[in-house]
């Protein structure tokens, strides 16, 4: 009993290192969509088994649907899709990279904008302490101008002593 397990596993693990080869898979992949009605008629028809094989080597044997055309599908997929694939990552890889040079771009020309208004903000920010540290200059000016003034007024209220000699 163990030899038939073996003998079915062996075959079995046979069969699936084949299907891996990309050269037969793709081959049967492509004779079962070239041949799908052959595969229809075979397992889904009701009639008998030599009415069967009757119908599909009258109405399906031709060489380029049995054999050449899912040759030349599997060919294309094992030999030139990767061109093509290649080529397409190339045109895509051109067209990613020149959309994120634009992004880039359009980065910054904003930093460079918000650099400008930052540049005049800081501007702004100067005129207003300059004008700010005006007006307390000018309002100490003006306080010290009344200091001034009510000194005067006391000095002439409080002294009868003239002041000419301390003019010259």
């Amino acid at each position: 009993m163990t030899f038939m397990i073996d003998l079915i596993k062996g075959i079995t693990d046979s069969y699936k290192e084949r299907l891996k080869n990309p050269l037969l898979s793709s081959f049967l992949f492509s004779w079962l969509i070239v041949n799908w009605k052959v595969v229809l008629v075979i397992v889904f028809s009701e009639i008998s088994v030599l009415d069967r094989i009757r119908v599909v080597d009258s109405e399906y044997s031709e060489m380029k649907y049995l054999l050449w055309l899912p040759i030349c599908a599997s060919m294309f997929y094992v030999i030139l899709l990767p061109y093509l694939m290649w080529g397409l990552d190339k045109v895509t890889f051109l067209s990613w990279k020149g959309r994120k040079e634009f992004h880039h771009s359009q980065q910054i020309q904003v930093y460079e904008w918000k650099t400008q208004i930052a540049e005049k903000e800081s501007e702004l920010q100067l005129v207003k302490a300059g004008n700010r540290d005006k007006e307390l200059l000018n309002l100490e000016l003006m306080k010290l101008q009344k200091q001034v003034e009510h000194y005067a007024e006391l000095i002439k209220c409080n002294t009868p002593l003239k002041l000419d000699h301390w003019l010259s």
